[in-house]
């Protein structure tokens, strides 16, 4: 049997690339404080929010950190 993977890996040179090599990542970006507060909509001073209030403060933020982190 032939490893045909070997010449993917290897040359004359010796080994070119490895295949357990993981770029490093990137530092993980958060929101600056302009950012979460645009994510909060003025209410009152009670400090009352509906269920929609709430899930759209989470997919801003959702929305938000996958552009900072993902591109």
């Amino acid at each position: 049997m032939i490893d045909i993977s070997y010449d993917l890996f290897t040359s004359t040179d010796g080994p070119t690339v490895n295949p357990q090599y993981q770029a490093p990542k990137k530092p993980w970006v958060g929101l600056t404080e302009k950012e979460i507060d645009k994510a909060i909509p003025y209410k009152d001073l009670s400090g009352d929010y509906s269920y929609d209030d709430i899930v759209n403060i989470v997919l801003y933020v959702q929305a938000k950190l996958k552009e900072k982190n993902h591109g």
